[in-house]
């Protein structure tokens, strides 16, 4: 509990000082009712010295939704070698945890003994460990208000190309999870790989799925052509303009990458539908100046 007051006091402090500047965004035209969602980039954002929870952890994701008050997460999603859905980022565990090689040449066993190295400030007191899917869906199936979770799907093995998780396996995994859950309303499903798109559709036509983009001018037709929901782009990768063209084709935006509190305003000023932050309590700030 401690911790937690801790964290939040931190977090205000943070909005507190970066939000002097009085902030007045024109009123927000998009296709979520003028309303911009917060997700938290990896849960409450990526580990530095001021967030000591790590990226994807259960802890980091609980602390957005529960103690920051984000309407939703972004989640990094790797598959195992017996086809678990496994909550990590990089490609090599021995970036972040105690562990090596790669989580698609490993069973669901072997990585959830996996524990995320201390946190840079050195104040949690027990290493957090990897997660399943399926933990954060459980958790946030039985709330009244379901929080958004975008699931941001890794297709990486690293240690061996010859073995990359198949988009198949990948896609029905999905789809199983999300169905046992009925998640389909409070999901977003990410990827960048019209394979994976094509084969998430053929497992499931309910699934939420947004086609992750560096090039939104030619990719903004493809988007429409696959019959996916949104898009979900870089924000410096896209103008207003695109954006509207994007709302146009019925297209939901979701936009990330913003470091600043300018590049935050300049987001919100295209007009996204949800805005993936590593600082929630910045943005929130200046969604409610």
């Amino acid at each position: 509990m401690k911790f937690k007051q801790a964290c939040l006091l931190l977090a205000a402090g943070l909005a507190g000082l970066t939000g002097c500047e009085k902030i007045e965004p024109a009123k927000i035209q998009n296709l979520n009712n003028g309303k911009i969602l917060v997700i938290g980039h990896g849960g409450g954002g990526f580990q530095s010295y001021f967030n000591p929870l790590p990226a994807n952890s259960l802890l980091g994701i609980s602390q957005a939704i529960e103690g920051l008050q984000a309407d939703g997460v972004e989640v990094d999603v790797q598959l195992t070698a017996d086809n678990q859905l496994i909550l990590y980022h990089d490609e090599f565990l021995q970036s972040q945890t105690n562990c090596s090689d790669c989580i698609s040449g490993q069973t669901a066993e072997e990585v959830l003994k996996c524990r995320y190295n201390r946190d840079v400030s050195n104040s949690l007191r027990n290493q957090e460990r990897l997660i399943t899917l399926e933990t954060v869906l459980q958790k946030f199936a039985g709330y009244p208000q379901k929080p958004q979770i975008h699931i941001d799907i890794k297709l990486l093995n690293s240690c061996n190309l010859k073995k990359v998780p198949h988009v198949v396996d990948f896609a029905e995994a999905i789809a199983a999870l999300i169905n046992k859950y009925n998640a389909y309303s409070w999901t977003h499903v990410e990827t960048s790989s019209v394979l994976m798109v094509q084969a998430l559709q053929a497992q499931d036509s309910r699934l939420w799925i947004s086609l992750y983009t560096r090039y939104p001018d030619t990719d903004i037709p493809v988007a429409v052509q696959l019959g996916v929901k949104g898009i979900t782009v870089f924000s410096y990768e896209i103008t207003g303009t695109q954006v509207q063209e994007a709302h146009r084709q019925g297209l939901f935006v979701t936009v990330l990458g913003i470091k600043s509190r300018s590049g935050l305003v300049k987001a919100i000023q295209k007009n996204p539908d949800a805005i993936q932050t590593d600082n929630i309590p910045l943005l929130i700030n200046i969604l409610h100046d």
